[in-house]
């Protein structure tokens, strides 16, 4: 534990870290002007605001300065944990710290090295002020002496402190400091570069400048700034293919980064880099100079210049942009024809990157739309509803396809669904492909079509999209209702008219509203995945064609005067609310289809030999429990059993689809609307919450106490980039073909608090062999014509995206790499993983690390690849 006598030391052990050597010393101080602090307090700049937020969230962590008044223990934690000072545990020496004040330990630690002095109190909760902070950073420094010089406490600090620029846009404020001054002295202690380095025999304080600073010694990062040239998928240089590895370019010197969006073209940012592996940890995009236009308001669009209207005007306006790099949907082009760019619907963005009143670049984006028909996964293609040319066909080498979630959330390909409507921004070369899903909806009636361009849903006046007059222009007709799609921009879309806005629901309960109120609450579970309340005074039912009261329709729900937790269908109109129930039926002829689609709801029963079948065997091939129903595009209702579901917490549901089946297990569904096909519409599972197998390797095992005080396992796992702990309850465990080990692959189906409910074992690190779970002695999931299979085998030899793998070994240790041994697969991917043969430690690996027997011989790499489509979603590495 350090002490206060020796917090010299610690200051010197943190002076090392600077191996340089100064660039000048000198005994004069530098130059500090009260004034330019005093602007820094009238004029903050917002720009660094964001820049010092962003540095300091990455070094001290998310927990820090929450609120909007930062307490002196707050700021001892930040201090300690900015300057990575050790901390050893609590042994207080104020009567008001606590081993339950917040930062305690950090407090005791700050005592010790005696940046803060002895007192009775401590005062943790109270605000931090200036004079206070300013103090415990020279302290923690060691810089005492240099204060001790120009007077000591309170003015001696601040000038010390001045002088080595830690009170840059740091003002001294009355009272309690802001959470921006407090992150910025913490900012400036990790970022100056002048070091205090002792008393003249004058009496002066004497300084040297470094070129190293502690956030370079302490977290190896380095700052520059620039305008960024190139991203993973664009560049200002036309023709230049993606980058398989995610990275962006700074004034042309390119850093790894995930932060990698295209989005981030031709802006101005500052980029905190990792030194060692030229990582850009932190990017803050600084606004730039921009001018955007819809493409509707211009006029004129060429190389030399702009022409559109100016709504704030009412005049035309010029913008020159003669010699600027022209950007199209996201890549540079050298020509393009402009006529052309005017017919489509999109917008221009003119950028000054440094605000000489000269744009380096126009952004010109054009979008079309895409009604999602089918989506092939095996091709990675979405076809549109209408539109051939309006289609994606995503090839992974040639063409990046970027799918965003409502939100700009990044999507997966297996997100996409039937149904759904995209904004799709294409480049001229069809490399870069950016997807934008589109969630609005409205449902209603056409009440008046005014022109080519204009439609009134309920007298509510809405803007056509190009595409809605292409494909529905014979749907626009008065009196027609109908649910309609809207765009990026909330134009309409798509018109679903006539068709039908039933959904599926399950009741969970229904109540009176109590009071003079004669209306009816319904508490649902959504098709969308939410629990709702509904309230209404009357409603359609089933097929009725005039509203009943909320009472009939609480009788209608109930049995033996209790609400029955069921599933049915619902509508609802624009403002929300439930307009229409339909109640399942259960006696009908299978071969007469509903006339009526309000009241088409029905529950399928199944016997066999006369008993009935209450539990179907589920097989993915087929998607099918046959020779009963198959569950292609069916909704999977997951819901608590009859007795809880009332009281039961909202993670307790889930909406899903066959993929988050189990195959070869039974399932008690209850079963909805079967088509002539018989494919159901929707089923619903009662006590089961599903969820999608996911595999792991297992980095430990450990047998003892589970977190509900039963016994059984523990197992320390990698997968989905992220190390993860799941426990196994004896009777899951005693189903295992083996004992786990270390290395081993596994399948796992899981609950909310990562209790295993189903495991498969499917690769023995021990053997080195896949796992039999077939009655022949194979594996259903290695090496099979399915959309998941794995593959495994030693490495002969691997590029940065493709590999030859062998598992046929010669007898003696090693493998056959003859042509016929060999077998081919894509590994690109970046949820890799390699477990340490010796330690049984799992990291992080990428494919250029892989060692494979052309390089290597037979040092090289033996690994399992798991596909989904002949796509790598995983690859776990062994040292051999």
């Amino acid at each position: 534990m350090m002490t206060k006598n020796n917090r010299k030391l610690m200051a010197l052990l943190l002076a090392i870290l600077f191996t340089l050597p100064g660039i000048f010393a000198t005994a004069e101080e530098p130059a500090a002007e009260e004034s330019a602090e005093a602007t820094a307090a009238v004029s903050p700049d917002s720009d660094r605001d964001t820049e010092i937020a962003a540095v300091m969230e990455y070094v001290l962590g998310e927990d820090f300065f929450t609120e909007d008044t930062v307490t002196r223990a707050e700021f001892t934690g930040a201090l300690m944990r900015a300057f990575a000072i050790q901390i050893d545990g609590f042994n207080s020496v104020f009567a008001d710290v606590t081993e339950d004040t917040p930062y305690a330990a950090e407090i005791n630690a700050a005592y010790a090295a005696g940046i803060i002095s002895q007192a009775e109190n401590f005062e943790p909760l109270a605000p931090v002020q200036y004079e206070h902070a300013v103090k415990m950073v020279i302290h923690a420094l060691g810089y005492e002496a240099a204060a001790a010089s120009y007077g000591g406490y309170p003015e001696g600090y601040i000038r010390a402190a001045r002088n080595i620029d830690l009170l840059n846009q740091v003002p001294r404020e009355a009272g309690a400091m802001s959470v921006n001054s407090v992150r910025s002295i913490l900012y400036n202690l990790l970022t100056s570069t002048i070091r205090f380095t002792g008393i003249t025999e004058d009496g002066y304080a004497r300084y040297e400048k470094t070129e190293v600073d502690y956030l370079e010694s302490l977290y190896h990062l380095r700052r520059t700034e620039g305008v960024i040239t190139a991203t993973q998928y664009n560049s200002y240089r036309p023709g230049t293919s993606f980058s398989e590895e995610p990275s962006i370019e700074i004034d042309g010197i390119r850093y790894a980064s995930t932060e990698c969006s295209p989005d981030l073209l031709g802006r101005n940012a500052c980029v905190y880099y990792d030194k060692d592996t030229n990582y850009a940890e932190i990017i803050i995009p600084v606004y730039n100079r921009e001018v955007e236009v819809d493409l509707e308001d211009v006029s004129s669009l060429d190389k030399e210049g702009l022409v559109c209207y100016d709504s704030n005007s009412g005049k035309s306006r010029s913008y020159q942009t003669a010699g600027s790099i022209l950007i199209y949907n996201g890549r540079a082009v050298e020509t393009l024809d402009f006529s052309s760019v005017l017919e489509n619907s999109g917008s221009v963005r003119l950028v000054d990157n440094n605000w000489d009143g000269k744009y380096e670049y126009v952004f010109i984006t054009c979008y079309s739309y895409l009604y999602v028909d089918k989506v092939d996964g095996w091709s990675e293609s979405i076809s549109d509803l209408h539109a051939t040319e309006n289609s994606i066909q995503a090839n992974s080498s040639e063409t990046a396809l970027i799918l965003l979630g409502v939100d700009g959330e990044k999507l997966e390909f297996e997100d996409v669904k039937s149904g759904n409507l995209f904004l799709i921004e294409r480049s001229m070369d069809d490399v870069l492909i950016t997807a934008r899903l589109c969630a609005g909806q409205i449902t209603g009636t056409i009440t008046q079509v005014t022109g080519d361009d204009e439609i009134y849903i309920d007298e509510e006046k809405y803007v056509l999209s190009s595409y809605a007059k292409a494909y529905y222009s014979a749907q626009m007709i008065p009196g027609n209702e109908g649910v309609f799609l809207l765009g990026y921009h909330n134009e309409i879309v798509v018109v679903n008219s006539g068709g039908s806005d039933m959904v599926y629901g399950y009741l969970i309960d229904a109540a009176e509203d109590g009071g003079f109120s004669e209306g009816i609450q319904l508490k649902i579970y959504t098709q969308g995945g939410e629990i709702k309340i509904f309230h209404f005074d009357k409603i359609r039912l089933d097929n009725g064609l005039k509203k009943v009261d909320g009472k009939t329709v609480l009788s209608a729900l109930s049995e033996n005067n209790e609400v029955k937790p069921q599933l049915l269908r619902y509508s609802v109109n624009e403002k929300g609310e439930i307009t229409h129930i339909d109640l399942a039926a259960t006696d009908f002829d299978f071969a007469e289809q509903p006339e009526d689609e309000r009241d088409s709801l029905r529950r399928y029963s199944f016997t066999s030999n006369g008993a009935a079948v209450t539990s179907f065997n589920y097989r993915s091939g087929g998607k099918s429990c046959a020779p009963y129903f198959n569950l292609n595009d069916t909704v999977v209702f997951s819901v608590p059993k009859d007795d809880t579901v009332k009281t039961a917490e909202p993670d307790k549901f889930l909406i899903s689809d066959a993929g988050s089946l189990t195959s070869n297990r039974n399932y008690a569904f209850e079963v909805y609307d079967l088509n002539e096909y018989g494919t159901a519409g929707a089923v619903v599972l009662k006590g089961e919450h599903v969820t999608q197998a996911k595999n792991y390797m297992i980095e430990s095992v450990a047998h003892g106490i589970l977190p509900d005080n039963t016994e059984g396992t523990i197992i320390y796992t990698y997968g989905s980039q992220s190390y993860k702990t799941f426990y196994i309850p004896e009777e899951i465990e005693e189903t295992l073909p083996k004992e786990l080990c270390a290395g081993d692959i596994i399948e796992l189906i899981t609950d909310e608090d990562n209790f295993v409910q189903q495991i498969t074992v499917v690769f023995d690190a021990s053997s080195g062999l896949p796992v039999p779970n077939t009655a022949a002695g194979g594996s259903v999931r290695f090496e099979v014509p399915s959309n998941i299979s794995y593959f495994y085998g030693a490495l002969y030899a691997v590029d940065s995206t493709y590999a030859y793998l062998s598992k046929t070994a010669d007898g003696s240790g090693g493998y056959l790499y003859d042509f016929p041994n060999l077998i081919n697969l894509k590994l690109q991917t970046s949820n890799m993983a390699i477990i340490n043969a010796n330690r049984n430690e799992i990291r992080p690996i990428t494919i250029k690390e892989l060692k494979d027997y052309k390089s290597f011989g037979n040092e090289n790499y033996y690994i399992v690849v798991y596909l989904n489509y002949q796509a790598p979603n995983a690859v776990y590495v062994y040292e051999r």
